[in-house]
């Protein structure tokens, strides 16, 4: 449904939801090891959400007629249909997972689990064309994201700015970037990956002294009451990263493509919790604190295609809590060019006032392009 995957031939198909899922388990153990507590937002292949997509078809064919698409389409051909954007299946998919399912693990994460870090882990990917029959190419990279870097159209919405600036008030981000770059040094040194050059600065900001962390304003940033780091190692369809995930997980090194290397899952994971345990244990003994575990409790869960933490109830002084929460949840990836859309909330399943009737336009069907033109960042109806 996210278009999160494909397959070469016969070899084992490449998901992103599997892949996070595996490494958010290696890294709950890791971390439980070390005194953290972590509980996993959802541990079955289901939606944390009771919506399904064919909740919201209706609304779906409302809001293509509302943006200049008379007599919609049911359905989508095919993978490669141009003109799939415009279909009711598109949209309503879109708005079951990108809309109702983040929020309804926002609501969860924000006031159930009351965490004070949010990790999402997620792979990269280039485009890859037919998922039956995908690039593959040379390009890897790694970068992480915290939350920022808001347009001014974003900022047009209500919602946003409210959420902006709770986010300002909650001062996560004192927090959230000296977390995300001491994670992105750990994350370089043990991947050795290059960072990661957005192609335009007009919806990124690059922030911090690591060089491999970007400001951007993603929903799965912004939501979660506590500072967030969010993860982009590896392209999931470079060919050195391929070849690694098609050896699948294993115990100390094997030789991928003429080099000993690490199985990538436990690499990922390890470069993760060692770069937490650098930045608490700095924060610990600058108050004068014991280093001997670290100074949070992590939870952790499975989603669909990515892996997340979050918390609420966050203040300032986490960094220097003998114990803490960090809460991990796989959750479903954001594609590097997704977008910003329109305002479109189903009354009786977001955390939010507005009601299905309210449809904020934002242009037409197409939206309007913001910033560099070679950029797939457009606020389109309901945007990947």
């Amino acid at each position: 449904m996210e278009e999160r995957w494909f397959q070469v031939g016969d070899s084992k198909p490449v998901q992103e939801g599997d892949l996070t899922l595996r490494v958010a388990r290696l890294l709950a153990t890791r971390l439980r090891d070390l005194g953290a507590k972590v509980s996993f937002v959802r541990s079955a292949d289901e939606p944390t959400t009771g919506k399904r997509p064919d909740d919201f078809r209706e609304l779906a064919r409302k809001i293509l007629i509302k943006n200049g698409v008379p007599q919609p389409r049911a359905d989508v051909l095919d993978s490669t249909d141009p003109e799939k954007e415009k279909t009711i299946r598109w949209q309503s998919e879109i708005l079951f997972y990108r809309y109702s399912e983040i929020r309804r693990r926002a609501a969860l994460v924000n006031f159930k689990l009351h965490p004070d870090l949010v990790l999402c882990l997620h792979f990269n990917a280039e485009g890859w064309g037919d998922p039956t029959s995908p690039m593959l190419t040379d390009t890897n990279h790694l970068h992480l994201l915290v939350n920022g870097s808001y347009l001014a159209e974003e900022l047009e919405f209500d919602d946003e700015r409210f959420e902006m600036i709770r986010r300002l008030l909650s001062r996560a981000y004192d927090e959230e970037l000296p977390l995300a770059d001491t994670i992105a040094v750990a994350m370089a040194r043990e991947t050795g990956l290059p960072p990661y050059a957005y192609p335009t600065t007009n919806s990124t900001t690059k922030v911090g002294t690591s060089g491999y962390v970007y400001a951007r304003n993603l929903l799965a940033t912004r939501l979660y009451r506590c500072p967030v780091v969010y993860c982009e190692p590896y392209v999931m369809n470079s060919k050195d990263v391929f070849a690694r995930i098609q050896a699948g997980d294993y115990e100390g090194t094997r030789n991928i493509n003429g080099v000993e290397r690490k199985s990538i899952f436990r690499e990922y994971a390890d470069s993760v919790a060692d770069g937490l345990v650098e930045y608490y244990s700095k924060a610990r003994s600058s108050n004068g604190a014991a280093v001997s575990s670290p100074p949070f409790s992590l939870k952790a869960s499975r989603c669909i295609g990515g892996l997340e933490t979050a918390a609420p109830g966050y203040s300032a002084s986490t960094a220097s809590r003998m114990s803490s929460s960090v809460t991990l949840s796989v959750t479903c990836a954001a594609p590097m060019r997704g977008v910003t859309t329109n305002r479109t909330f189903p009354p009786s399943n977001f955390l939010s006032n507005f009601t299905a009737s309210r449809i904020f336009l934002r242009g037409k069907f197409g939206g309007n392009r913001v910033g560099n033109p070679n950029r797939s960042r457009r606020s389109t109806i309901a945007a990947r």
